[in-house]
């Protein structure tokens, strides 16, 4: 099954319904601290998920966005 989040994913796998893959942020025990659920590391194993920007082409962004983009893109 795919779900919208990793929250949905964590809760049917606590509800025995199999495994699931899903990002895990550094130290990983974020996600499952409290929850009967055992984690193992892919790293090295999967290729990276890359992540980008998306603005429509040819629209200005608002101040807020505008700064946003600024803020997360690489000097």
């Amino acid at each position: 099954m795919e779900t919208t989040n990793t929250e949905i994913a964590l809760r049917m796998v606590e509800a025995g319904l199999g495994v699931s893959i899903v990002p895990l942020p550094p130290g990983g025990g974020t996600v499952t601290r409290g929850r009967r659920i055992g984690r193992r590391s892919l790293e090295g194993l999967i290729r990276p998920i890359h992540s980008g920007i998306l603005v429509r082409r040819g629209e200005a962004l608002s101040p807020p966005a505008e700064a946003f983009k600024r803020f997360l893109t690489p000097r």
